[in-house]
Formats: structure tokens, C-alpha cells, sequence
């Protein structure tokens, strides 16, 4: 299962989600990815290296409410391509694993599990007969 930051508020989980996304921003450019001018959000690529303008990624995570009234995000560990090199120059060089870990993504943070009760009990269906 996913593992989450948990906040106690809703603007603590966007500050989070937002430093997790200007680096993935940051990190995507560094490997040749585009920054959609109109949206801002990582234009995608297909398998030969094209820019496919309709494919946006334009956040990391969007902060959800537990039952609990806790905000969660979903942790940066995550992120694929972890290994991506974004600085070749620096020894040894800097991985986007390295860039996302660095100084307070995490620092003092609760990291949790998800659990199924974090969310309500769906709605059961009848079945009429």
C-alpha cells in the first residue's frame, strides 16, 4: 500500500505538495521535459522522445481529507524515476531521489500507511428482486 505525509491542516498538505512538485518541475526540465507555457504543467512525451501536448502532468498529489479530519499526500518516495540524474557535474551525481529527499520534504512529517479506514465505507447497494 501507498505511503501518505500526514497534516493536521489543508494548508500544511498543499505547502508539501507543492515543494515535491517545483522539484519534480525542476527535475523533468533537467532531463528534457517541456513546462506547458498556458498551464505550467510537464508536457509528456511519447516513446520516441516527442513533446505530446495534450499529456499534462500539473501537480504532484491534490491533498485529501482522512475520516479522521487529517490531511494526507502521497510521500515522494513515489515519484517515479527516482535514479534520473538531474546533475552529472556534482560527486557523485545528483539523482532526482537525492533532490526530492533533500533538506524538509520529510523532516519532522508523519509518514503513514494507508489504511482502509482512513476513508468512509462505501455505499452498499440493494438489490431488488
Amino acid at each position: 500500500m501507498a505511503r501518505y505525509y500526514v497534516f493536521a491542516t489543508q494548508a500544511q498538505a498543499q505547502a508539501c505538495a507543492e515543494r515535491i512538485w517545483g522539484r519534480m518541475k525542476s527535475a523533468c526540465v533537467a532531463q528534457g521535459y517541456t513546462i506547458d507555457p498556458a498551464t505550467g504543467g510537464i508536457v509528456g512525451k511519447d516513446a520516441a522522445g516527442r513533446d505530446v501536448p495534450g499529456a499534462l502532468t500539473l501537480a504532484w498529489d491534490r491533498p485529501r481529507q482522512r475520516g479522521d479530519g487529517k490531511w494526507i499526500v502521497i510521500c515522494s518516495a513515489a515519484v517515479p524515476g527516482q535514479t534520473f540524474v538531474i546533475d552529472a557535474s556534482r560527486t557523485p551525481p545528483l539523482t532526482l531521489a537525492a533532490a526530492l529527499a533533500a533538506d524538509d520534504l520529510s523532516a519532522g512529517v508523519t509518514v503513514e500507511v494507508e489504511d482502509a479506514s482512513w476513508w468512509p465505507a462505501p455505499p452498499s447497494l440493494g438489490a431488488r428482486l
